[in-house]
């Protein structure tokens, strides 16, 4: 058996099958994972190895003890930082080690190593395994096997001095065995010397050659330079050029070549997912940040959204329409929803739902001690929900999916292991986000498979086997070479380690093995060669690839060879274009009557049609709503939103007995903020929002404290909050109101408060001064019509500024007396606007004009003789009609951009 091997042959390298009669009889293709399964098959070896998540878990738990027992250790402070980031880290430092021949019992070199040789004798001590590939690999180097046949050959297509010096060490040891290994290295170049990429070549195996290096300008085929601006216009090019049977592409990332081949209807080449992170498996770190206090309820919202999901579908819409529509959690509607799913009358079903409802850790209690008992019920059943839906026959799931469910188990048995081991029975936040972010990382994952006639891709440039007639490298940018292995080591503890016999890999020769990788796929083909050059990749800017670095410095002529922003081939068509729509001033549909009079409106209807007559048919017509957005309300509204909850929960708790509601205030306040910001304004409990909501706590505080002395000093007694009251307006509908704070004056009469949470100064200052407080005055009306009483004042009380604003003449020195400049009977005024508006619906005629001249209205310009409610202006400009920044249909009004 011939077995070909380079580092770079575990994914897809290319074989030439038409010069190998589309045969590999007797012969096997191996990268690093190849060939070391190969040998450990042949020779017999096994070694029990864990996933990595699972053995970071077992490392750390020895680590920890060690750490414990050494309390003056030189890693204490770093370790108590980032525990499991630390150990991590040394895990990875001992795999290196281990490779290069390390083992427990070499001492004295530094106390970093030291501490290393401890753990590792810890771990075989109490029968830990934290064996992993090095593991493997140190076996075989270790073994007396001759592991290959005398028939056999082992055919290696990498330079020997540029491999791992453990491996160059190992397969010298097999060839003093007798065992047939040769090295494939490329000699001498493969294109014709008298062509740019022949001459490309010479230069690269030759690099002491003092031979004039120019390239020829007639030549503009066999070497060609390509160059973008933006990597996705390179891809876009390729897509378009008509595929060949022996061209080779290059592209580490081939993720965006598949999703361009796929729109231009191209067969897939195959790609993977690179340091992704797929909905499934975030189940594990958005699953476990709830229990971390303060609630991070964004994090609650895209654990909730997650499609494939423990939980039910209906309940988790359920409890996100809560969310959203409250702006928090355990209130009322929560309580509601979790109640009707667990109200079953089987007894299995319904243990069977509590069970689940352990994949929902959402308390009353939240606090900085969580329970790792409750940590380990949540990851079981959630390790047990993914092992059962990746083994379920009927689960139907994508290559894709199984893989996430795979990688949500290891991550859950690793997390299992760790709590384990803790002596505790709680820990705190910082620890348990630390464990999910040192545990939680982004994998590979199989994201497409190669379709039949698509584009052979490659992912690196050495991962070729047979020399191709053509060679397109997509991604030639970036690829500085950087030394990775051995660089926690300082130089001292370099040097005593390789005294001690180490294959230490040193950091020129990993830059050079790198550099030998770019090259090889330039000096493996012999006719073509296109590097594809951009300026910029997801709109950052990229360096210069070391490659192209070197052929504009080394050659003449370089630029000759340079093609910049090529255009795509292919028939180009014509696209007709249109101009994007323009604000109307009115849609005229030439039907009549195609609308209905509602039976109810209230003030937010009444003011939609006067002043949007489109959102009004949009929304309270043809009933078109908010599509359903899964977003939370800014801080703005959710201040506004906790300050009325607030205020209305302190006066249904004290049984609106203001003495009650002053005790209540002053000796339960923060306990009382607590609760209706986590009910109504989770956002505040944000991190980033911990500044805003200590400044909001104040702001609440003063405001209610200021209006509970405004009830005082005025002589008023709540009758009630939210209060709802309508009235039947005479062969019209019938209208609603919905009073924020309503009392009662010394004389039993009706007081109206409405409560508004704003930055403005002056807004509803200036509302009553120019007489437009038509939501004031609506409620006014209902009530005397309601009750047949007639209501003593109005006012709007600004809850952020803690004043009232109104033009009775209320007392207390946070009262703000606002005289109207005129006396219009602005009810009577809206009452006429509702039968205009009417009567253009019914002629079909939607008025628009939003950011229009106003004399430009039919409204406007019979506003005087109808007696209509004036329509708001501009607040920059009076002369033109002001636009509606929370339309919901802007793409109607001239707002495509």
């Amino acid at each position: 058996m011939i077995i070909h091997y380079s580092p770079y042959f575990d994914s897809d390298p290319f074989i030439d099958f038409q010069k190998r009669n589309n045969l590999l009889f007797d012969e096997i293709v191996v990268g690093n994972k190849g060939l070391l399964g190969e040998l450990e098959l042949r020779s017999g070896l096994v070694c029990e190895t864990l996933s990595d998540v699972e053995r970071e878990a077992n490392y750390y738990n020895v680590l920890k003890k060690v750490v414990d027992s050494h309390p003056d250790s030189f890693m204490k402070k770093s370790f108590d930082v980032d525990e499991y980031g630390v150990a991590s880290e040394l895990l990875r430092w001992r795999d290196e080690l281990v490779l290069a021949g390390w083992t427990s019992e070499i001492k004295g070199v530094s106390d970093k190593l030291d501490l290393m040789a401890e753990v590792e004798r810890t771990a075989v001590q109490e029968g830990v395994n934290i064996k992993g590939e090095s593991d493997r690999w140190k076996a075989i180097f270790e073994s007396n096997a001759r592991f290959l046949e005398d028939d056999d050959e082992l055919l290696v297509y990498f330079p020997e001095d540029l491999l791992p010096p453990w491996l160059a060490g190992f397969l010298n040891k097999l060839k003093e065995r007798g065992v047939h290994c040769t090295f494939q290295n490329v000699k001498e170049n493969l294109a014709p010397g008298n062509t740019n990429l022949g001459k490309l070549q010479h230069a690269l195996l030759n690099p002491d050659d003092p031979i004039d290096h120019s390239f020829s300008e007639e030549d503009s085929n066999s070497l060609r330079i390509l160059r973008f601006e933006r990597y996705d216009d390179a891809l876009e090019y390729m897509v378009n050029q008509e595929a060949k049977p022996n061209r080779v592409y290059i592209n580490s990332d081939n993720r965006n070549f598949d999703n361009f081949q796929r729109v231009f209807n191209k067969p897939l080449s195959g790609s993977s997912l690179k340091n992704a992170s797929p909905e499934i498996v975030q189940l594990f770190k958005l699953g476990l940040s709830l229990f971390i206090a303060p609630l991070n309820i964004y994090n609650l919202l895209s654990y909730l959204q997650i499609h494939i999901h423990p939980l039910p579908a209906e309940l988790r819409y359920q409890l996100i329409r809560v969310i959203i529509e409250e702006g928090g959690i355990i209130n009322e509607k929560w309580e509601k929803v979790i109640g009707e799913y667990q109200n079953v009358d089987d007894p299995k079903e319904l243990k069977k739902r509590k069970k689940k409802l352990q994949l929902l850790p959402i308390y009353k209690d939240f606090n900085d001690q969580i329970s790792v008992e409750k940590l380990g019920e949540f990851v079981t059943q959630l390790q047990h929900w993914a092992h059962g839906q990746r083994h379920a026959p009927e689960g139907g799931y994508k290559e894709l999916e199984i893989q996430a469910f795979s990688s949500l188990i290891n991550l859950c048995n690793a997390f299992r292991v760790i709590l384990n081991s803790q002596p505790e029975g709680y820990t705190s936040s910082d620890r348990l986000k630390s464990w999910i972010l040192s545990i939680y990382r982004p994998s590979d994952y199989i994201y497409t498979n190669a379709q039949a006639g698509s584009a052979f891709v490659i992912g690196s440039p050495a991962a070729m086997l047979d020399p191709a007639e053509e060679v397109v490298w997509m991604d030639c940018f970036e690829g500085t070479p950087k030394a990775t292995c051995h660089q926690f080591l300082t130089q001292e503890e370099f040097r005593s380690l390789e005294n001690e016999g180490l294959h230490l890999w040193s950091e020129e020769a990993q830059v050079q093995a790198q550099l030998y990788e770019q090259r090889r796929a330039v000096l493996q083909c012999r006719s073509k060669c296109t590097l594809l050059v951009s300026n910029k990749n997801r709109g950052e800017r990229v360096s210069e690839h070391p490659l192209i670095t070197r052929l504009q410095t080394q050659f003449d002529h370089a630029e000759s060879i340079v093609k910049h922003h090529p255009e795509p081939t292919g028939q180009m068509e014509e696209v007709e274009k249109h101009s994007l729509p323009e604000t109307p001033l009115a849609f005229e549909l030439n039907r009549e009557n195609l609308f209905t009079p509602r039976e109810k409106e209230s003030y937010s209807s009444l003011s939609s049609l006067i002043q949007n007559p489109l959102d009004y048919v949009f929304q309270y017509q043809l009933k078109i709503y908010d599509p359903g957005v899964n977003e939370l309300s800014d801080e703005k509204r959710t201040m506004g939103n906790v300050a009325h909850f607030f205020i209305e929960k302190l006066v249904n708790d004290a049984h609106k007995d203001l003495d009650t509601m002053k005790k209540l205030f002053r000796d339960e306040f923060r306990n009382r903020f607590n609760n209706v910001v986590m009910q109504k304004g989770a956002v505040l409990l944000l991190e980033e929002n911990k500044i805003l909501q200590k400044r909001f706590y104040r702001l609440l505080q003063q405001s209610v404290n200021n209006l509970l002395a405004l009830i005082e000093t005025n002589n008023l007694r709540v009758e009630g909050v939210e209060v709802h009251e309508s009235c039947r307006l005479e062969r019209q509908f019938e209208l609603e109101a919905n009073i924020d704070l309503l009392l009662n004056d010394e004389n039993g009469q009706p007081v109206i408060f409405d409560l508004k949470w704003t930055d403005s100064k002056n807004s509803y200052n200036r509302l009553i001064k120019d007489n437009r407080a038509l939501q004031l005055e609506m409620y006014r009306k209902v009530l005397d019509r309601a009750r047949q009483d007639q209501t003593a004042a109005v006012a709007f009380y600004n809850l952020k500024k803690g004043r009232l604003i109104s033009s009775y003449g209320f007392k207390g020195d946070t009262v703000v007396k606002v005289e109207p400049e005129n006396t219009a009977d602005i009810f009577a005024q809206a009452m006429n606007a509702y039968r205009y508006r009417w009567d253009q619906l019914q002629r079909g005629v939607i008025e628009v004009a939003e950011g229009l001249e106003l004399n430009n209205l039919e409204y406007v310009n019979e506003s005087e003789r109808e007696n209509l409610y004036p329509l708001e202006s501009d607040y920059h400009n009076s002369t033109i009609k002001a636009t509606n920044p929370f339309s919901n249909f802007k793409t109607f009004k001239g707002g495509l951009q």
